[in-house]
């Protein structure tokens, strides 16, 4: 499970296709950045990502890429 500054957050792996995103609202997007691509890796699923402002928060998008 990944925590966000606290805060569990479930990503629903099985439902992530080839090029579909999510985005997860973060202050310290580093440590999510290494946490989400740690899970990722342990799954076989090959990440990109950036970090964004999106709806008035700092976040990260990430897109799955193989």
């Amino acid at each position: 499970m990944i925590m966000v500054e606290n805060v569990p957050v479930v990503i629903e792996w099985h439902k992530l296709f080839m090029g579909s995103s999510f985005y997860i609202p973060a202050l310290n997007r580093q440590d999510l950045i290494e946490q989400v691509t740690r899970e990722a890796a342990r799954r076989k699923i090959k990440l990109k990502c950036r970090m964004t402002f999106e709806q008035d928060t700092l976040g990260v998008r990430f897109w799955r890429v193989a």
